[in-house]
This record gives C-alpha cells, structure tokens and sequence, in this order.
C-alpha cells in the first residue's frame, strides 16, 4: 500500500509539473541558416524551459503556468553577439585622473560607479544578449556580472610582449601585475623577475593559465606602429607559433589585433583563427583612393582572408567614434540618451569632459578640424571596402564593435553595436547577412554554436522578440519588443534609463 500510495505521489508530481517556463505564440521566426541566408516561418509557437528552448511548434502550445507572450505580427530572432568590446570603464574616462582636483575626481568616480551598474543593461536594451571581451580576466568577468542583468559574457585573455603593444611604459619588475598574460620572450629582463614568474609567463604556461581562467580564445597584438611608422616592438614569429600550439591544445581561438595590411599578413602566416579589425591602414596603397579595384597587396591579404575561412571584424565603429568625438555637438544626438544619464551627458559636454576631443585635434599642423574629420572619414571608407570584398567573394564576416575602441564617449556600449549594424549594411551587406554576422557567425567563430547563433530546440533561449523584421530593414534592431536572456524576459521598456 505504501508503495502505491508513493508512485501515485510521484505520478501526481509529474503530471503537473510545469512543462513550460515561457510560450511566445503566434511568433515568426526567422533564423540564419548560413552567412548569406535565413529560413522565416510564420505563425509558430516557442516553447522555453530552463533557459533553453524546449519545443517550436506549427500547433498551438498549452501550459497553464506558463508566461504566455503574444507574438503576432512580431518577429524572433537569436540574441546578438557583440565579439569585441572592452567591458566596465566608462567611455571617454581619462586613465589618469590626477589632472583633476579632488570634488571633480569625486564625481568621476561616482559616474563610473553608475556606469558599471548600467552597462549591462545598455547592451540588452540593443539586443545584445551575447558579449566578448578580448583583454580580460576571469576577475573583471565577475565585475561585469556582479552588476545586475547583464548579457552572458565571455572573454580572451590579451598576451601583449614588454614594451609592446598594450604594454608600453610598464617596467618589466610590474609587468606581469599590469599584464597577468604577458608572453616572456628572449632579450626581456629576466634578471628582474623570479623564475617561477618568467616560467608562468611561456606561451605554453599562459595559455594553460588562460584556459584554467575560462577564456574562450587567446589574444595577440600585431601592431607595430601607427600608420606607416614602426617604432613599436613586434612578438617574435617563434613565440606567435608557440601560443598558437598551446591554444590549440587547449580548444582556444586565436584573435589577432591588426588593422595594417601588412600586420593582417603577419596574422594569415601565422594562422589566426580570428582578425580583430578592419583593414583601414592601407600604408603606401592608401593614397589610390576610395573608388575602384582593391589594390594589389589589399587585395592578396583580403582573398586569403576568404579562402582560410578566417572569421573577419571590420570594426567599423573605431574609425567611426574617433571621427564623431571631433565633431561639434555630437554628444547631443538624440539616440545618446537610451544610453546616457543625465549627469553622464552633462559631464561629456564640459570642458574637462571634452578632454580626448581636444587631444584628437592636436598635433595636425595647420589642417583644420574639417580636414581631420575628413582624414578619419577616408580611413573609415577604406574599412568599408575590405569590408565590401570580403563579404562579397565569400568571407566570414563577424560582428564586433571594439567598444570603446579609445577613451572616446562616441562609442557607448549597445548602441556602439547598433551603428555598427548600420555601417555594415551601409558598406553593401545584405540584411540576411548582417543578421548571420551578429548570430550564427559568431557562435561558429568561437565554438560556441551548439549554444547560440540560431533558434532551435536545444539551444540557450537568448532570443529577441522584434517589431519589425530584420530581414526588412536594419532599423528593425531598434524596433526591440522583448529581449529574452536565458529564459527570462526582458521588456525593453524595463531596460530603459531612466536617471
């Protein structure tokens, strides 16, 4: 008798558990089936339990306890990842503050604060359910998490050498305090460090501590100088085939920081997986203009780009926010305020707010602001035309916004990924691709498609509930009706600043 009367307890507790946590009916669902194209069927049902979906269904789905969200006339698309941002500073904060007196250090702190509480939510409010940092630890992960609802997130541990790239100015004794990943190569000042440090800091080690950390991917910088300069130290060709063997073994991507024509090469001989930037620099190419054929050395790197399936982010967004923070009035742009308090905004507009502004215009001679403006224009154009050929003849296009790319305020996060969206259609990408650059792209890039970049039965629910399709237009991304963050909806309305 007692165990009948338990399995008809078990039964009972069976029979009403809840089946489903979410039904978003009625739904079209449009979903990227490869970098150029999306299947779209309409009128069906998503089921949603313990933050993955469950079931997407043609009939009607029934379950009493769940949270039933009407999708008629509305669209659902997988979240969108943003592949390259830098995650809890606020933008256009000075790294050094002692140029300021102490009530003004005070306030700096106390709008960083609230920066740090708020970040998350802007990315969500743009449908960013996905985010990458390529310069983190497992320690500023928990920062960004800790602070309230916030996209899932996940980073690159950033290996720059002493004196290089991202490490200039830090003594040799702190580098490995400044940069925990550091890459130890011959010729540094090994005498100034113990052993057991310089033996944690070999390609080999690091990226078995990286991988220990949770990093997905591991991050060189090719950078050699700025324009056609080269005064910058470049990591050794040995210590690039060292990382690039450890981060295999360890199931980690490898990203590149290059922008150059000749530093994406560099990358393409040392077979990165990912290529962290456009091609604006095109050294002694760039004076052909912004019309025409690609030249020839632009031209080789970019079909090798293609044919090595390299996953390619254009960035559009660095050129683009170092332009607009010379511009006059720019921080009053109306879409500044989904993003910005309204002490944030006051605080841009004043003269030690303006600061990076005014070191953008200095050093030029006699051009006028004009004149620079139309320098990084150009720049930007010519981004836009690797872009375009890339995409074109069959290239991996990712999404990623290197946000902020600079102490620059014209680069806020969410909405930084929204004007990429634009910039990326504007430089001739189909709809149906740029949705498959910010979803399916991405997930692929980074081994992380068994988890994201589609809607299927299986997959995490990071999903958006869209107004208008975004195989109809790419304002569709600002037309968000609900964000849906592992199971948990989002009205976007509630994601809204409000202060």
């Amino acid at each position: 008798m007692k165990t009948l009367m338990l399995t008809s307890l078990l039964l009972s507790f069976v029979l009403n558990a809840k089946e489903l946590d979410v039904i978003i009916k009625n739904v079209t669902v449009i979903s990227p089936l490869n970098p150029y194209q999306a299947s779209v069927v309409d009128k069906h049902w998503v089921g949603i339990k313990d933050n993955k979906i469950k079931t997407i269904s043609a009939k009607a789905l029934s379950d009493s306890d769940a949270n039933v969200i009407d999708g008629t006339g509305k669209f659902l698309i997988p979240g969108l990842m943003d592949a390259h941002v830098h995650l809890n500073r606020m933008p256009g904060l000075p790294f050094e503050l002692s140029r300021f007196n102490e009530k003004e250090i005070a306030e700096l702190e106390s709008l960083q604060l609230k920066y740090q509480q708020r970040q998350g939510k802007n990315y969500l409010y743009y449908g960013v359910t996905q985010v990458l940092e390529p310069g983190a630890s497992k320690e500023s992960m928990s920062l960004f998490q800790s602070n309230g609802v916030a996209p899932t997130s996940y980073f690159c541990g950033a290996v720059p050498i002493y004196q290089g790239y991202n490490a200039q100015g830090i003594n040799y004794e702190h580098l490995h305090e400044k940069r925990p990943y550091y890459a130890h190569q011959q010729g540094d000042p090994s005498h100034l460090h113990e052993k057991h440090i310089l033996e944690s800091h070999s390609p080999k080690q690091l990226v078995k501590r990286l991988a220990d950390d949770g990093a997905i991917c591991t991050k060189v910088y090719l950078e050699d100088g700025f324009g056609e300069r080269s005064d910058i130290p470049l990591i050794a060709s040995n210590t690039l085939d060292e990382l690039k063997s450890a981060s295999e073994h360890h199931g980690l991507k490898m990203m590149a920081h290059a922008n150059a024509t000749d530093m994406q090469r560099l990358g393409l001989t040392h077979k990165m997986d990912v290529m962290a930037h456009g091609n604006w620099n095109w050294l002694d190419e760039s004076r052909v203009g912004t019309k025409g054929e690609l030249p020839p050395k632009v031209k080789a790197v970019a079909d090798d780009i293609i044919r090595s399936g390299v996953a390619y982010q254009p960035t559009l967004n660095v050129m683009r926010a170092l332009t607009d923070v010379m511009r006059e009035g720019h921080i009053t742009e109306t879409e500044y305020k989904t993003v910005l308090s309204k002490a944030q905004m006051a605080w841009y507009q004043t003269e030690a707010g303006q600061w990076f502004a005014r070191e953008m215009k200095t050093g030029w001679g006699n051009m006028s602001d004009a004149q620079k403006i139309a320098r990084f224009e150009f720049n930007q154009q010519l981004g836009k035309r690797v872009l375009n050929y890339i995409y074109q003849n069959g290239g991996l296009i990712s999404l990623a916004t290197d946000t902020p790319p600079a102490p620059t305020y014209a680069s806020q996060p969410g909405l930084a990924t929204y004007w990429e969206l634009k910039d990326m259609h504007d430089a001739g990408m189909s709809l149906a691709s740029i949705l498959a650059a910010a979803t399916l792209n991405n997930a692929k890039a980074f081994s992380l498609d068994k988890q994201y970049g589609t809607v299927e039965v299986g997959k995490v629910a990071n999903l958006l509930l869209l107004n208008v399709s975004p195989l109809q237009s790419v304002e569709a991304y600002n037309h968000i009706d609900t964000v849906i963050l592992n199971g948990e909806p989002l009205s976007r309305t509630d994601l809204e600043i409000t202060k």
